[in-house]
């Protein structure tokens, strides 16, 4: 049975409630609250944990005597992600860290460039993959085609690493991360948190944007890059495009649609914005006539 499908036939019964979470950015965009606002009732926890609560998780997450902690949950706005990040990376000052943990986080990624390419790598190829990095991509038998050893060679260029470098060094990088940046699930290395995705694209969408407009999956792509000229609110880690690369990103966009990656074209978040679209439609409209064709028939197609 499909979601939609299960979700009208518990709707069917009445009497329904339905406890769901979802990203505070998405819930808080416009036309999301005039959707919901019927249904909605948001809950905060950040915002209903008690004293005594707010000292328990303090305890199991931060370094501090009772003295620090007593004051830290006094006076810091408080966010169990945040106490569990530093959990994670406690060699942080602590209160360094909870006023200000992405500053934290670029201060550590911006030595990492000298001190530990290889991991500064990891992180890299993490925004690139979309959060998820395939064990397979470590395989000594992987016979990569062209277009992805022509990325591993930018990547590594970028992070001023050697061309020879060996893809296993990368792979014992990677799992020294585990359990701060990832965790491992079967053969999948994953972002620890979400948050932490948002600091990582924060950082890197800054750093290397043009690599991330040429090499980035086409999911991320399309979920949290945005064109600075449609002039539309974002998220605050949304990896904006200024005028001076928005070449970079049409000719991305074009080249997906020349290889045929139709669907998250269409589905961009930006999508919703007419500032966007039309500047979309002059894409589309720029491409030549064999192209054209290509992209329309299929959406015949499927009406």
């Amino acid at each position: 049975m499909r979601i939609e499908e299960f979700v009208n036939f518990i709707l069917r019964k009445g009497q329904t409630k339905i406890l769901a979470t979802c990203r505070t950015e998405i819930i808080k965009h416009q036309n999301v609250e005039k959707t919901l606002t019927s249904c909605l009732k948001l809950f905060d926890l950040t915002m209903n944990y008690s004293f005594a609560d707010k000292m328990k998780l303090a305890r199991k997450y931060l370094n501090a005597n009772e003295e620090m902690l007593t004051d830290i949950v006094e006076k810091v706005e408080f966010s169990p992600i945040m106490c569990f990040l530093y959990f994670k990376h406690d060699g942080f000052d602590v209160n360094e860290f909870l006023n200000s943990p992405y500053k934290t986080f670029s201060d550590e990624w911006d030595t990492l460039k000298m001190f530990d390419k290889e991991k500064f790598c990891v992180l890299l190829l993490c925004v690139i993959y979309n959060g998820t990095i395939n064990e397979s991509m470590f395989d000594v038998l992987n016979d990569y085609d062209k277009e992805e050893k022509s990325k591993l060679t930018v990547v590594f260029e970028c992070c001023n690493l050697n061309r020879d470098t060996p893809l296993s060094a990368i792979k014992d990088k990677l799992n020294a991360c585990v359990g701060t940046y990832f965790t491992k699930v079967h053969r999948e290395y994953k972002v620890i948190h979400d948050k932490m995705f948002d600091f990582l694209c924060g950082y890197f969408g800054k750093a290397l944007l043009a690599l991330i407009l040429k090499y980035a999956d086409d999911k991320l792509i399309s979920e949290r890059v945005q064109l600075n000229s449609i002039q539309k609110a974002h998220g605050e880690f949304t990896i904006i495009v200024t005028s001076t690369d928005e070449q970079k990103y049409i000719d991305r966009i074009k080249m997906d649609l020349k290889n045929g990656k139709i669907h998250w074209c269409l589905n961009n978040v930006q999508m919703r914005h007419k500032e966007y679209r039309d500047k979309f439609l002059d894409i589309v409209k720029d491409l030549d006539g064999d192209m054209k064709r290509r992209f329309l028939i299929p959406r015949m197609r499927m009406g």
